[in-house]
C-alpha cells in the first residue's frame, strides 16, 4: 500500500507537471513558429497559445461533474491520453491551422487532468501523510513554471519548436501508463446526477475567448486602424508649402499658401515653416 501510494503521486504529478509547463515552454518557441509558418502573422501564431488557455480554463468547470458521473480514474485517464495524442498531432502538424486546432484540443485534456489531480492522490495517503502529498503536488507546479522557459529554450535552440511537443509524448505516455497500472477502478460517485452544464461551459468559453480574440485580432481586422485614417487624412488636407526651389508653375502656384509673400519672379518665398519642406523639390521650407 505505501509503495502504491507513491506511484500514484508519480503518475498524477507527472501529468500536472505536463498541463503546467505548456503554459511556458510553448511560449518561448513563437519565434521559430514564425519562421517555420511564414505566411501566418503574430496575431495567428498566438493563437497557439490563447487557444490552449482558453479550452484549458473552460474544461476546468466540467471535469468535477464528469468524474462524479463516470468515475475520476476514467476521465483522468482520458484526459491524459487526449493531451498527450494531441502533442503528437501539434508536433507533425503541417500548417499554422492544424497546430492551433490541436493546441485547442490539448487544453481541454490539460484543464480535465488538473482538477482531478488531488482527488486521486489524497484517498492514497493517510491523514497525517496528507501535508507531505499536497506539498509535492504544489511544488510540480511551481517546477513546471521555474522549468518551463529554460526547457523550452534549449529544445528550440537545439532541435526546433517541434521538440516541445515530441517530448511531451513520451511523458505523457509514461504517466499515462502509470496511472492506468497504479490507479484503482473506482465507482461513480452518483450516475443518476444531473450532467454538467455544457451550456455553462460553452458560454464561459466564449466570455474569455471573445475578449482574446477582440485583442488579438483588432490589429488585423483594421479596428484599430480609424484614429490612424481620421489624422492621415488631417494631415492631407492641411496647406502644402513651398519654398520656391524649384521652376515649376505648380510649385511656385503653391508659395501664395505660405504666409510670407512671394517675390516678382515666383521663384522665391518669404516663408519659413520648421519641418516641412516643398512637396515637389524636397528644400526646406525656409528661404528668402
Amino acid at each position: 500500500m505505501a509503495a502504491r501510494r507513491w506511484q500514484v503521486l508519480t503518475a498524477v504529478c507527472t501529468a500536472v507537471f505536463l498541463g503546467a509547463i505548456d503554459f511556458y515552454i510553448v511560449s518561448i518557441a513563437v519565434p521559430d513558429l514564425l519562421r517555420s509558418f511564414s505566411h501566418a502573422g503574430i496575431a495567428e501564431i498566438s493563437w497557439v497559445i490563447n487557444g490552449y488557455a482558453i479550452t484549458y480554463t473552460a474544461a476546468l468547470l466540467p471535469a468535477g461533474g464528469l468524474a462524479d458521473r463516470f468515475g475520476r480514474r476514467r476521465i483522468f485517464v482520458l484526459g491524459l491520453g487526449t493531451f498527450s495524442v494531441s502533442a503528437l498531432v501539434c508536433a507533425v502538424a503541417p500548417s499554422a491551422a492544424v497546430l492551433i486546432a490541436a493546441r485547442c484540443v490539448q487544453g481541454i485534456g490539460a484543464g480535465t487532468i488538473t482538477p482531478l489531480a488531488l482527488t486521486l492522490i489524497l484517498p492514497q495517503f493517510p491523514a497525517d501523510r496528507r501535508g507531505t502529498a499536497i506539498g509535492l503536488w504544489t511544488a510540480t507546479q511551481s517546477a513546471a513554471v521555474a522549468a518551463g522557459p529554460s526547457l523550452g529554450g534549449v529544445l528550440v535552440a537545439a532541435v526546433g519548436w517541434r521538440a516541445v511537443f515530441i517530448l511531451q509524448l513520451p511523458i505523457g505516455l509514461a504517466a499515462l501508463g502509470g496511472a492506468v497500472w497504479a490507479l484503482d477502478r473506482d465507482r461513480p460517485a452518483d450516475r443518476g446526477s444531473a450532467p454538467p452544464d455544457l451550456l455553462g461551459v460553452l458560454l464561459l468559453g466564449a466570455a474569455i475567448g471573445l475578449p482574446s480574440l477582440a485583442i488579438v485580432q483588432s490589429h488585423a481586422w483594421g479596428a484599430l486602424d480609424g484614429g490612424r485614417t481620421r489624422r492621415s487624412a488631417r494631415v492631407s488636407r492641411q496647406p502644402r508649402f513651398s519654398c520656391g526651389g524649384c521652376a515649376t508653375s505648380r510649385c511656385r502656384s503653391l508659395i501664395s499658401a505660405c504666409s510670407g509673400t512671394r517675390s516678382s519672379d515666383g521663384r522665391t518665398a518669404s516663408c519659413c515653416l520648421p519641418g516641412w519642406s516643398c512637396s515637389l523639390c524636397r528644400s526646406p521650407t525656409c528661404s528668402s
